[in-house]
């Protein structure tokens, strides 16, 4: 079956599920950052997230149910992406459908100029074989 994701954008009542997703050892591990973070800095950063002119926070969307989160910082003509899953969705194929749809928002509401950026941990492996499966 194919997976639709549809994006919406993040609000303040997604701060705490996505505190949870981050926060997953499963995920850290991927991270550059691989420390666990206070709730309550989670929450400062999520709120401002929500409040920068060039940052764009989507939650990842399937048959309603949330399935991961997407982000674009945009700096001049690039913009780098940030994407992880809801860990009981990892290897049912929402990752690559997620890039794929913020991709084509990018395409969408900016200039085709944006070149897209995405730094990855070189021992994560399925973010590798995902981005280069897509172009990059």
């Amino acid at each position: 079956m194919k997976n639709e994701i549809k994006l919406r954008n993040a609000t303040h009542t997604d701060a705490k599920l996505v505190y949870t997703w981050r926060n997953d050892p499963s995920t850290r591990k991927y991270f550059f950052n691989t420390e666990p973070i206070a709730e309550e800095m989670h929450h400062a950063w999520f709120l401002n997230s929500l409040n920068m002119k060039d940052r764009y926070l989507f939650i990842a969307v399937c048959v309603g149910n949330p399935v991961g989160v997407i982000r674009f910082d945009f700096h001049e003509n690039q913009a780098e992406i940030d994407i992880y899953t809801d860990p009981v969705c990892r290897g049912k194929g929402f990752g690559s459908a997620m890039l794929q749809a913020g991709l084509k928002w990018v395409k969408e509401n900016f200039s085709k100029n944006i070149k897209i950026i995405a730094k990855v941990k070189s021992d994560n492996i399925a973010s590798i074989a995902l981005f280069e499966s897509n172009g990059f």
